[in-house]
């Protein structure tokens, strides 16, 4: 994604601190001053998931701005790609700042850590050609990089197998492939016996 260099600059101090809002909400302040409905969208997006952030999951006014964000969403045209590497670090963190059909990673030249890789297991990270994004937290979500992320499909038989809520972010198919084959050096006796089959009647 190339932007304006001011943007650019702020989307280098994001990544340089993903977890901190403050990069998030001096980036929707110069996208509200560029006065493009686009840009305005985003930036309201950026700061409903602020606002929602600060509160208790069980507040209503934090399901309201998370549905506000959600409605904003539809109006953001940028697309963002970064390496896998600088996602890997805060991925919960990315969808404070777009949502998650808009954005997308680089898998080239990342080595994905241990405790990421084990998340999925090699039998279905082929099967399903997903390679995860994040590591096993309790409770928490799991980004896994997918070729093709409306594939809701694909989604639910991940989420039956991995029994968590999946986000998928978009990569190249090539580099998800290259990515198996790096993180998983090792051969499985039988794909077909080790992959946990997805019920037809589920």
């Amino acid at each position: 994604m190339s932007l304006h260099p001011d943007a650019d600059a702020l989307i280098r101090a994001f990544l340089d601190h993903p977890a901190d809002e403050t990069p998030r909400l001096v980036l929707a302040d110069w996208l509200d001053d560029t006065g493009r409905p686009a840009d305005a969208a985003w930036a309201a997006y950026i700061r409903a998931r602020s606002a929602a952030a600060r509160l208790l999951p069980t507040r209503y006014d934090r399901a309201a701005l998370l549905r506000e964000a959600t409605a904003r969403a539809a109006e953001i045209t940028v697309t963002l790609t970064v390496p896998a590497a600088d996602f890997l670090r805060a991925p919960a963190s990315f969808l404070d700042l777009l949502p998650a059909d808009r954005l997308a990673v680089s898998l080239a030249d990342c080595v994905l850590p241990a405790a990421v890789v084990e998340v999925v297991p090699e039998s279905v990270a082929r099967t399903c050609r997903v390679v995860a994004l994040s590591p096993w937290e309790d409770g928490g979500v799991l980004f896994l990089a997918s070729a093709d992320p409306n594939d809701a499909e694909n989604r639910q038989r991940l989420e039956f197998i991995l029994n968590r809520e999946v986000v998928f972010i978009r990569a190249p198919a090539d580099e998800i492939d290259r990515a198996i084959e790096a993180s998983y050096p090792w051969d499985v006796e039988s794909i077909e016996e080790a992959l946990v089959i997805f019920p037809e009647d589920a």
